[in-house]
């Protein structure tokens, strides 16, 4: 007779009703699943909500299953696992800025085990520790969106966090790879965010619209005003893997 594989065999117990994540966690690996789990309306919603983020939906979730602290304690119980790999990325976007504080540790050991994305402490906020766990320039790129959206008047106190080697690494490699320009100009200095601007973007005035005027004028901490970016000859940037199922 032939045996399921887990991941159909997760499934199986999911839309049967099953309640508890670690049982249906060989699915979330699955794209063939998960968006049949994320919709299936006989699925328990707290087992729905992390098949969702698997599939890089975060926008089928419920208000009410957002702030559901059901699925904080769910989704921080698979932090570290294989299942954990692929939604903890997605939960970033979704959990309320500022919140995760107790699983901070778990996190950034997790992301420098490789078992979640780099960004996915980012919503709890900056600090050398999860500066650290970022390399390319698209990871950053994600980062900063959190730490600015956490400090709305003042988009730039992320560097206030961290020890100046750190933001001068972060600043010298999202300089080099404007391509993301648009995305983070707001979360970097004046500086930086009319250099990157003037290089790459013709809308320059459309782009730096947003950008924090508190930081106008005010050298990145340990650069001097006159400091300039040696760019690459090639720039190069990751993108995120492209989910077969994603709705146009």
């Amino acid at each position: 007779m032939h045996s399921p594989s887990p991941a159909l065999a997760a499934t199986l117990h999911a839309l049967h009703g099953e309640p508890d994540v670690h049982i249906i966690a060989p699915a979330l690996g699955d794209l063939r699943f998960v968006p049949i789990l994320a919709l299936a309306p006989n699925v328990d919603p707290i087992i729905g909500a992390p098949n969702a983020l698997a599939g890089e939906r975060p926008d089928f979730l419920a208000p009410d299953i957002r702030t559901s602290p059901a699925l904080s304690a769910v989704v921080a119980s698979l932090i570290g696992t294989d299942a954990g790999v692929t939604v903890l990325g997605e939960w970033a976007e979704v959990t309320p800025v500022g919140a995760g504080e107790t699983h901070a540790a778990t996190r950034i050991d997790a992301a420098r085990r490789n078992r979640c994305v780099p960004w996915a402490a980012a919503p709890i906020g900056s600090c050398d520790a999860r500066a650290t766990l970022l390399h390319a320039s698209w990871e950053m790129t994600i980062t900063l969106r959190h730490w600015g959206k956490m400090t709305p008047d003042h988009p730039t106190a992320w560097m206030d966090a961290l020890k100046p080697k750190e933001y001068n690494r972060l600043l010298d490699a999202l300089c080099a790879a404007p391509n993301t320009a648009d995305f983070r100009l707001p979360c970097l200095p004046m500086l930086y965010a009319t250099d990157i601007a003037d290089t790459s973007c013709p809308s320059t005035p459309t782009l730096l619209s947003g950008t924090s005027q508190c930081a106008v004028g005010r050298p990145a901490h340990g650069y001097a005003d006159t400091h300039r970016i040696h760019r690459p000859a090639e720039r190069r940037a990751r993108r995120h893997r492209v989910r077969p199922w994603r709705a146009s």
